[in-house]
Order: C-alpha cells, then structure tokens, then sequence
C-alpha cells in the first residue's frame, strides 16, 4: 500500500497538450521579448552595413569599358613620347611619363642620373627635330632652353652626389653626357650663342631663315648635318652683323678723340685700339676661310676692345674739359 502510495506521488499529473490558441499566444510573447531586448549594433557598424547596401544599387562598369579605358590611357601616354612642345600630348609627355619616369628611379642615385640623362637628350632632340621640321619658333626656345639649363642641373646634382661615393661611376656618367653634349653640338651652340647675345631675337630671326631654307628631312644620317649647316648660317650671318656693328664702333672712336679740334687718345686707348683691329682683321680671315664659330670669338673681343677705347677718351675728355 505505501508503495503504491508513494509511486502515485512520484508520477507527475498528467498535462494536458498546448491549445492552438496558446501556442499562438506564447510566440508572440517571445517576439515582443526579442524585440525589447535586442543587442544594439554600433554606430560605426550601422554606418557600414548603411554602405554595403547602397552599394548594391550601383550599377558596376562592366568589364569591356574598363580594359577599354585601360587601353585608351595607355595608348595616350605612349603615343604622346612622340609628342613635340607644341603637341596637344606634350603635356603628358613632360607632365607624367617623365615625372614617373624621374620617381621610379629616385632610390637609385646612379638609375635616377641616367634617367635624367634620358631626359636631357630629349629635350636636345626635340630642339633639333623642330629646326629640321622648320617649326621653330622664340617662344618655344624660350621654354625649352629652360627645361635644359634645368635638366643639366638636376643631372649636375646627382652625378656630383654620385662623385662623394664611387668616382669612376661619376666618370662614366660625366662621359655619357659628354657623348650627348657632342651630338648635340650645334644645339648647344645656337642656344649658348642666343643667351650670349643680350637680345636673342637676332638669333631667332636667323635660325628660322636657316630652318626655311635647309628643313625637309629628319633621317638620322642626315639630321646632324641639317643642324650642322643651320648652325653655320646663323653663326655666319651674326658674324657679319657683329662685324658691321665693329666698324660702326670705331667710327664713333675716330670722332670722339678728335672731338673740340683736341685729341683725347692717350697710350691707353691706342692699346686698346690694337687689339680691336687685330681681332677685327682675324675675324674676316675667319670669314673668309668660313669659319663662323672662330670669327665671332674674335669679333667679340674686337667690340671689347673697342669699348674699351670709347670709355677711355670719355674719361680723358672729362679730365680735359
């Protein structure tokens, strides 16, 4: 009896199955629980999937326009290593090619003089191609002589950084430049001629009347001795300016020391007078054997000289008077 008793109290009532109506009572219980007492994302993770999902309604490049574009940009910025200054592409030539040209090799002082070695003879060569293609105008020398004297610096700078380390490497460099300073020869006369003048219109007048007449081929056999021949008639054509303005110097020389029925030329101005007609009488003999180059030297101490002797009887003049 106790057994039965105690196995009554053991097993527990029988429950009755969940109605529909609880079941559907307890769901909603839950769901309002899980709405009250949810995790709240971060501000910075809100944000983000905030941006994952406006990404989804941009509409992506396919893939052909891509390889398009790709192939567009790099046939712009191979074509424009072409380009000349006054090519609509020169300005990526100069502007990026060259820039990341020059970047690429900055960890490299020895790479980073090549490059811009590389860079000196472009412009040299870009000089040269618009003479032969009688496109040569004082503005762009204007422009490109800048862009040389400022590439021989930055090539200057590095092979003397170069020097302090490893001086046979300097050497080579420095001879490699030399190589290019030779080929460009007549180049970097015309352009030392023009600063050297004081007013390089004259000059320009002359290169574009020798571009006129010796352009029409740029095949490298011929270029170098296209310019060659630019350089020699516009050498040759200053030359007989600068003689012309010699003769006209002394002339003013024979008036001023003889100026007030007095003579003001003293021992000093007559030295000064030798020398001017010495150079003056080298310089025709230079002419005459056509040789442009050393008639201007010669030319250019003539009108030394010759000033020389203007200021020297001015001085006597005023201590006369």
């Amino acid at each position: 009896m106790e057994h039965e008793t105690r196995k009554q109290h053991t097993n527990p009532p029988s429950v009755p199955p969940l109605t529909t109506a609880e079941k559907e009572a307890m769901r909603k219980e839950m769901m309002s629980f899980l709405d009250t007492h949810t995790t709240q994302p971060s501000a910075q993770k809100m944000l983000f999937t905030q941006r994952i999902r406006n990404l989804r309604f941009v509409s992506p490049i396919p893939s052909y326009a891509l390889a398009g574009i790709l192939v567009a940009t790099t046939f712009t910025l191979g074509i424009s290593e072409f380009s000349l200054p006054n090519d609509s592409l020169y300005a990526i030539k100069t502007g990026v090619n060259e820039r990341i040209f020059l970047a690429s090799t900055s960890y490299s002082p020895t790479l980073h003089a090549r490059a811009n070695h590389t860079v000196l003879a472009r412009r040299l060569d870009e000089v040269e191609r618009l003479m032969l293609l009688n496109e040569y105008d004082p503005e762009t020398a204007d422009t490109l002589q800048a862009k040389i004297a400022a590439q021989e610096a930055a090539l200057e700078a590095t092979i003397v950084e170069i020097e302090s380390i490893d001086t046979e490497r300097a050497s080579e460099l420095r001879n490699d430049r030399e190589e290019t300073h030779t080929k460009y020869d007549a180049v970097l006369d015309l352009f030392a001629l023009r600063k050297n003048v004081g007013d390089p219109a004259v000059i320009d007048m002359y290169i574009e009347e020798a571009t006129e007449e010796f352009s029409g081929t740029l095949r490298d056999e011929l270029s170098a001795v296209e310019i060659a021949r630019i350089e020699y008639a516009v050498m040759d054509h200053y030359a007989e300016q600068l003689l012309t303005e010699v003769e006209a110097v002394h002339k003013e020389i024979s008036v001023l020391a003889s100026a007030n029925g007095r003579s003001y030329v003293t021992e000093e101005v007559r030295k000064s007078l030798g020398i001017s007609n010495n150079a003056r009488a080298e310089a025709e003999i230079a002419l005459q054997n056509q040789n442009p180059e050393q008639a201007l030297v010669a030319l250019d101490a003539s009108l030394r000289a010759a000033h020389d002797a203007i200021t020297r009887i001015a001085e006597r003049a005023e201590t006369s008077s």
